[in-house]
Formats: structure tokens, sequence, C-alpha cells
């Protein structure tokens, strides 16, 4: 049994132009991030935080970082789809630029996930706005005596901690409890 290999079709996808109008769509959007915080803000905490949601529901039995993953195995997938497809499905000039614009929907993919679900958090606020804490230059022995601070109070804590056998540890509260309970403890150092 042979297999014959289909050529890429003359004409770019309609998928692919349904790709494209999204990522413009997402550069005017990514735009207005650039512009206003508020409109950033808004989005991350929104839209991004339902995107991240689903991402890391998808993604937690990896147990390493997916996004470094993306950015280290993009460029090798890349470079390897171009060279062994164009070679083998690419009949004539025409198809192989079909084959590249059916390549760079799927890079605008990714750059279309990333606007859609992390961009929004270079833009919004700061946690210094955040958390109403004000910008000073400080020292390096103030920065020390912070972290020998936070560590003495860390290492107070840890017989609180449950740790399973894996090294792990069992968080008792859930994500709304724990988010309030960083929002006091924030606001109690900022205090100190």
């Amino acid at each position: 049994m042979t297999f014959h290999h289909q050529p890429v079709k003359k004409r770019l996808p309609r998928v692919c132009l349904w790709i494209y109008l999204l990522t413009a769509l997402s550069a005017v959007i990514y735009l207005i991030f650039t512009q206003s915080t508020a409109f950033a803000e808004f989005w991350n905490n929104t839209v991004g935080a339902f995107l991240r949601r689903i991402f890391a529901y998808l993604l937690v039995w990896l147990p390493f970082s997916g996004a470094e993953l993306l950015i280290i195995l993009i460029p090798v997938f890349l470079v390897f789809l171009i060279l062994h497809g164009a070679r083998k499905y690419c009949d004539s000039n025409r198809s192989l630029l079909v084959y590249l614009g059916m390549l760079l929907s799927g890079v605008c993919v990714v750059g279309i996930i990333f606007v859609w679900s992390f961009a929004a958090g270079y833009y919004a606020e700061t946690l210094d706005e955040k958390l109403a804490l004000s910008r000073t230059p400080s020292t390096a022995d103030e920065l020390k005596s912070t972290a020998d601070l936070l560590s003495d109070e860390l290492d107070a804590l840890t017989g609180e901690i449950i740790f399973l056998p894996d090294g792990s540890s069992v968080m008792p509260y859930s994500l709304n409890e724990m988010n309030s309970k960083l929002l006091d403890a924030y606001e109690a150092l900022r205090e100190k």
C-alpha cells in the first residue's frame, strides 16, 4: 500500500484568513492595553483570568511550565515544518507561499493566546499600586533586613504547614480565602 502526499492547496484555507483577522483584532486590543491601564486591568481580571484558569486546568499535569515548553519547542518545530514540509508537500512557489501562510497562521494562534490571556498583565496596575504602597529607593541593607524579617517569620510558621511525603504542602483554604488572607497580610506588612 502506497501513500500519496497531498500537495498543499493553491489557496490559503479560510480558517487561516479568520486567524489573521483575529490577529489584527488582538493587535488592536494589545495597543489599547498599552494606552489604558484601566482597560488592561479590566481585561486581566476578566477575560485573561478566565483563559488562564482554563490553561491551568488543562496543563496542571505538566511538571514544568507550558509557556517555557512552547518557547523552546516552537522554533524547533517551525524549522522542522518549514524544511520537511516544504520539500514534501510543495510543488510550486505558490504552494510554498500557501504552506508558509498556513504555518504563519499557527504562529499567530500562539500570539492571540498570549494577548488574550497574559499580555494585559504587563500593562495593568503594578503591585505597589494595587497595595497602595509608595515607591521609594531602597538600600541593599534595607532589602537584606526585609528578607531576614520575612525569613524569620516564615521559619516560625513552618510548624503549622502540612507537608505531604513528596515534599509538597497542602493549602487549607479555598482560592478566594487565600487571596483575602494574602491581601490582609500585605496590608499588615505594609503598615509595619
